[in-house]
């Protein structure tokens, strides 16, 4: 899989093992490059996960489709690589895609990524591909592949994301305007998985929403159909759309014939820094679940030297709240690795204080802030500190501006940066969920109202908690260590 010679590779394998931020419970590559979630899907009693891999480097580069499997969504075994760039139509990648199970069988559908010449940006073809097996781990391509290929010569046309309907299947991609000026979405039907015919245009950019959208899917969510893009081109907005590419959806009513989803307002799915390319799909429970890359485009991954990068969330449950709006849990099965518990309720925090017992590098914490009875304007938490503070990745709820802050400008040698979530009702209380591994936090506000979600890379020692402000009434706060369930 790896063409590095046997001697080369144990050197690189025990540096990649060595790393202080390899994760204890979020999937990672075994090495090289990890990026978007591909092909999510339960089959046979398992869970897959396939993602794009680059097994050379840990650059982006030659994508394959690593994978890994699970039965329980928190031990993972990784498996061979599913599919490779080793086509005429896919030699220069295999990109992202999703799957679908036909009876006993498993089916991939991907982007063959072909350059025809040397600019790479106008002698690009993307043609959508299928692979299929019988036990979930050794993948057939078509012999016919590529089953779809460009629409009006646009050469962004990718990203294939396929479902079952009213008897038939159904495939979105995404896709641009001829102009290439505005990202848009288009649905194409078929009978077999094999014959495509064109519908029409899903939803597209009206100008402010992006020049590129990537990885689209389509799903019901009680009764309304939600559309998940990946815009590529979005400018900032003061609180909004502050990473280099967004991913947030959309909710409405897919008319099948037309192809037209008539549809709200966009909304960030992930409120934090590091969130890319999401993906979700039923299980056995008919739960909806979302896993996305926990990372972005040109960051600074420190991981690299170390000879891997990219990492992905914990799977999140999601769904649709009164107002229409998504909401977000950690899946059921996390609460299985804690261990270790500490519970305290109803104390109060003047100053700057840390509780002894509360610390650690991969924990999860659960912490209730009774705002009405708290005194001070500032309130918060800060994660993974050391011992002067130089380190400290920080979380304020400023009650004057009714805003949650989360800071990584002390994180340690990662990016820096600052987001924000400014609520639309004063709150009477603030509950944060906090899952904290060896190089990423993801926060879960009010019950999973809101996540936000960022890589840090903090130095071995800072592992201590403290909590902030005057007179800071803290309802209930518990903590638990999370076993180590990745290599």
């Amino acid at each position: 899989m790896v063409n590095y010679k046997r001697s080369s590779f144990d050197i690189i394998r025990k540096e990649v093992m060595d790393c202080r931020y390899r994760q204890a419970y979020h999937i990672m590559p075994p090495l090289g490059w990890m990026n978007d979630p591909n092909g999510l899907v339960y089959y046979k009693g398992e869970y897959h996960v396939f993602y794009q891999y680059n097994p050379f480097d840990s650059k982006w580069g030659s994508i394959h489709w690593g994978h890994y499997k699970s039965k329980d969504l928190l031990n993972w075994t990784e498996l061979p690589v599913a599919l490779a760039p080793d086509a005429t139509y896919d030699r220069d990648g295999c990109f992202s895609g999703s799957a679908i199970v036909v009876g006993d069988e498993l089916k991939l559908f991907y982007t063959g990524n072909l350059f025809t010449g040397p600019n790479k940006e106008e002698d690009l073809l993307q043609v959508q591909c299928m692979a299929s097996s019988h036990d979930g781990i050794h993948f057939r391509k078509y012999e016919s592949n590529p089953l779809l290929a460009n629409i009006s010569g646009i050469r962004h046309f990718r990203d294939p994301f396929v479902w079952k309907k009213y008897g038939l299947f159904y495939m979105v991609l995404g896709t641009q305007t001829d102009d290439r000026l505005r990202g848009r979405t288009v649905l194409y039907q078929s009978s077999d998985l094999l014959q495509w015919s064109y519908v029409g245009c899903v939803s597209e950019s009206d100008g402010s929403l992006g020049y590129m959208w990537e990885c689209p899917s389509v799903f019901e969510l009680n009764g309304r159909d939600v559309l998940i893009v990946s815009p590529q081109g979005m400018d900032k907005d003061g609180e909004h759309y502050n990473n280099l590419h967004q991913s947030g959806y959309t909710i409405g009513k897919l008319n099948y014939e037309t192809a037209e989803l008539a549809h709200g307002e966009f909304i960030e799915l992930d409120r934090g820094f590091d969130f890319y390319a999401p993906q979700t799909f039923i299980d056995d429970k008919r739960r909806r679940i979302l896993i996305a890359w926990m990372d972005m485009w040109d960051s600074y991954m420190p991981t690299q030297k170390n000879h891997w990068a990219g990492t992905m969330t914990l799977p999140r449950e999601i769904h649709l709240n009164k107002d229409g709006c998504l909401y977000y849990k950690p899946v059921e099965e996390l609460k299985q690795l804690r261990y270790n518990p500490v519970e305290i309720r109803s104390i109060s925090i003047s100053g700057k204080e840390h509780i002894k017992a509360i610390q650690g590098k991969c924990i999860e914490l659960l912490m209730e802030f009774n705002v009405v009875k708290t005194q001070s304007d500032i309130l918060g938490v800060a994660l993974r500190t050391n011992k002067d503070y130089s380190e400290e990745t920080v979380i304020t709820y400023n009650r004057n501006k009714n805003q949650l802050i989360l800071d990584r400008n002390k994180s340690g040698i990662g990016p820096k940066g600052i987001r924000k979530i400014t609520f639309d009702e004063p709150l009477d209380k603030l509950c944060l969920q906090i899952f904290i591994d060896n190089s990423s936090i993801e926060i879960f506000v009010n019950e999973g109202q809101y996540v936000m979600s960022a890589r840090i890379y903090p130095q071995k020692d800072a592992d201590a908690i403290y909590f902030f402000g005057q007179e800071v009434h803290i309802n209930k706060l518990h903590k638990w260590d999370l076993k180590k369930v990745m290599d």
